[in-house]
């Protein structure tokens, strides 16, 4: 989402431990895949278990199969909808009095702030983590922060 911005390390550990309620563990799954690998909120909610074997070992109740969702509706009839999880992470984030634009694509802008800075802050690699064709695009999802920007300036 254009012009939300990134969590900081300690946003995002306050959000893992606002989620609550019956999904609990299934929204800080979510926002943890969002937040470690980067990939879009509609990739993430449309992941399938293909794994069955694992995940049927991790289940109690139910039997999964590889076209079943990993994070699932509470219907059960399909993948959560990013809308929703747009609300259930919204809810996190008021929990926590967070400011700023934050949304769902928050969680791939972390992720692109993270790697860049462990690949010494070259955006070349960068683009090719996030899988981007136009550099222009991997600029855009950078977090420029202004104090850095002052400090350079001061420094000089």
């Amino acid at each position: 989402m254009k012009g939300c911005r990134s969590f900081t390390d300690q946003e995002a550990d306050l959000i893992m431990k606002s989620f609550a309620g019956n999904y609990a563990a299934r929204d800080r799954a979510v926002f943890a895949v969002g937040r470690y690998t980067g990939e879009r909120i509609s990739a993430i909610l449309h992941l399938k278990v293909g794994l069955s074997a694992w995940i049927n070992a991790l289940t109690k109740d139910a039997v999964l199969t590889a076209d079943d969702f990993v994070f699932q509706s509470r219907k059960g009839q399909g993948p959560l909808g990013r809308v929703q999880y747009h609300r259930i992470l919204k809810d996190a984030v008021e929990a926590n009095e967070l400011t700023g634009k934050i949304a769902t694509h928050s969680m791939r802008k972390t992720f692109a702030d993270r790697v860049y800075e462990a690949l010494g802050r070259d955006i070349f690699r960068t683009q090719k983590a996030l899988g981007h064709r136009n550099i222009n695009s991997t600029v855009q999802y950078l977090s420029f922060k202004e104090a850095d920007i002052d400090a350079a300036v001061l420094a000089m």
